[in-house]
C-alpha cells in the first residue's frame, strides 16, 4: 500500500486540529452534547443545498412549513434544525450528533414526535 501525496496534511495544522479538538472536548457531557449538535448544524449549514447548483431562495434555522393560510403543517410541534428554500425544491435537516441519545429505550414518545412529521419551514412565505 502506498501513501498518497493527496491526502498529506501539513503537520502544523494537524497540530492546530488537535488542539482545537482539545479545548472543544474539555468540557461536561451536557455541554458538550450541545457543542456537538451546534457543530453539526454550522457545517450542514454551509454545505447546503444538497446540489450546489441549486438556486436558494431561503435559508433558516429551526423553522418550518407553513400552508397558504399561515397555518404550521405537521402533526407535532417540532422544528426542522435547517430549512432551505429553492424555486423547485425544499430541503429540512434534523441533526442529531449522537443518535444514540435519540433512539435510547424510553423516548418512544419524543422520538415518534420528532418522526412524525417536523413542522419545518415555517416561517417560508406560502406560495
Amino acid at each position: 500500500m502506498r501513501n498518497s501525496t493527496s491526502m498529506a496534511i501539513d503537520h502544523s495544522l494537524a497540530e492546530d486540529l488537535c488542539r482545537l479538538l482539545t479545548v472543544f472536548y474539555s468540557c461536561n457531557q451536557a455541554r458538550l452534547d450541545a457543542r456537538r449538535g451546534r457543530l453539526l448544524e454550522y457545517v450542514l449549514w454551509h454545505c447546503t443545498p444538497q446540489h450546489r447548483t441549486w438556486v436558494v431562495q431561503d435559508k433558516r434555522y429551526r423553522c418550518f412549513i407553513e400552508n397558504a393560510q399561515g397555518a404550521r403543517i405537521g402533526q407535532t410541534d417540532h422544528d426542522f434544525d435547517i430549512g432551505v428554500l429553492g424555486t423547485d425544491f425544499f430541503e429540512g435537516y434534523e441533526c442529531k450528533a449522537n443518535v444514540s441519545n435519540f433512539l435510547k429505550p424510553g423516548r418512544e414518545e419524543a422520538r415518534a414526535q420528532t418522526l412524525g412529521c417536523p413542522k419545518g419551514v415555517g416561517s417560508f412565505p406560502a406560495k
